[in-house]
């Protein structure tokens, strides 16, 4: 009888640590949204560094970076959710901003 409930906990176990194991995975196989540009002066065309500021709906900032004028103005954003509204703010010399 001791042995049928040794059986009985390990199968248990056994159970439990597979299901666990397939949460962990389905945690990191989460689906993020990446966005890339590139920012050009409007009047001169010339490649221009940015800071790229990005809000959720209610305001809050999700992520920040910024693009790099010696790499044709290029910014690479990623860690949104898809199916959620973002504002994306672009700042230049910290005193003219574009949304």
């Amino acid at each position: 009888m001791k042995v049928n409930k040794i059986k009985f906990v390990l199968i248990v176990l056994f159970l439990a640590a597979g299901f666990l194991n397939n949460r962990a995975e389905s945690q990191l196989l989460n689906t993020v949204v990446a966005l890339t540009g590139n920012v050009f002066d409007a009047v001169t065309k010339e490649p221009v560094t940015v800071f790229v500021i990005v809000n959720d709906e209610w305001g809050n900032k999700v992520t920040a970076t910024r693009s790099n004028a010696f790499e044709n103005g290029y910014y690479y954003v990623t860690g949104l959710r898809p199916g959620n509204k973002y504002t994306i703010i672009l700042e230049y010399c910290c005193c003219l901003t574009a949304k």
